[in-house]
């Protein structure tokens, strides 16, 4: 997991939950712009020595795996979190992929799990509000069931998401402080974070040649058959478990051949036994390009 760039001065809030918890799943929630990802690094520095698993949600500012999936890594005696298993959402954002970014956690955090992990650290993204806030967070701690949910708040923005799990003390609910110098985030800081993000990830990608006839799963077929309808977007190379290998850019689809041209840094592309469509067109050097035609 990247180090944020700025330094915080760590409340004493924060250094209390790392002496407290010994073992456990572990959910961080709250807005954007609130240091859950500092909160994070934080946290996994603390825990480097107790078998450590992250499980990092933020689709869009991941610190862990590249924008558009869910990841999951493990930490290292060195305090290094190795990147272990990534899940495509094919999306910067889970709203319109709530069950599959709750389906790609609960995978990961039951992967953690069968690893030996003894604290599992899930890291979400800012989306709270609205429908889609309410039940992308709760049904994330239903089929979680942590142990802690560490919450960071400025004021009460997170309450609305914490009454139903106030009563009976399974969940043990922890409010954490904001530090002041994390600060708001404009759209295009975001947005040049994440080009960063995936030219840092392509930088090294080769064009693959991959013939559908190969694939078990041929998740790439929709209603469209224009080339022009694919090139250009993100996907996810799936092995026959949907574990996403790598992701890739496609170059070129040729319906009538059946053969599609993919930028990808995977080195060996014959295991790959899926290929997911995402919903977002990317360019090699990290650009999010026009939205895709519905």
């Amino acid at each position: 997991m990247q180090e944020q760039t700025v330094e915080l001065e760590v409340p004493e809030e924060w250094e209390e939950v790392a002496a407290e918890v010994a073992s456990g799943k572990i959910l961080i929630l709250g807005d954007v712009d609130t240091g859950k990802s500092s909160l994070a690094c934080f946290l996994a520095r603390q825990w480097r020595n107790r078998k450590l698993a992250v499980v990092d949600a933020d689709l869009g500012q991941s610190l862990l795996g590249p924008p558009a999936v869910v990841s999951l890594g493990i930490c290292q005696s060195s305090g290094k979190l190795k990147l272990i298993s990534m899940r495509f959402i094919g999306s910067t954002s889970p709203s319109g992929h709530l069950s599959a970014t709750v389906s790609a956690v609960k995978t990961l955090v039951d992967r953690s799990a069968a690893l030996g992990a003894r604290i599992v650290l899930v890291n979400t993204c800012g989306l709270i509000r609205g429908r889609e806030g309410q039940w992308l967070k709760q049904q994330k701690i239903n089929l979680i069931q942590p142990q802690y949910i560490l919450v960071l708040q400025r004021q009460e923005e997170m309450e609305h998401l914490l009454s139903p799990y106030q009563m009976g003390g399974r969940i043990a609910i922890r409010r954490l402080p904001v530090p002041p110098a994390v600060s708001k985030k404009s759209e295009e800081e975001r947005r040049a974070f994440r080009e960063r993000r995936f030219q840092e990830y392509f930088r090294t990608a080769k064009s693959h040649h991959f013939s559908l006839q190969s694939i078990r799963n041929p998740l790439i077929w929709s209603s469209q058959d224009r080339s022009e309808y694919y090139q250009g977007r993100l996907v996810g190379l799936n092995n026959d478990d949907s574990d996403t290998l790598a992701l890739g850019i496609i170059e070129q689809f040729r319906p009538q051949a059946g053969v599609l041209s993919i930028l990808t840094p995977l080195e060996s592309p014959a295991e790959v036994k899926e290929i997911q469509l995402g919903s977002i067109r990317v360019s090699p050097s990290g650009e999010e390009l026009r939205k895709r035609e519905k």
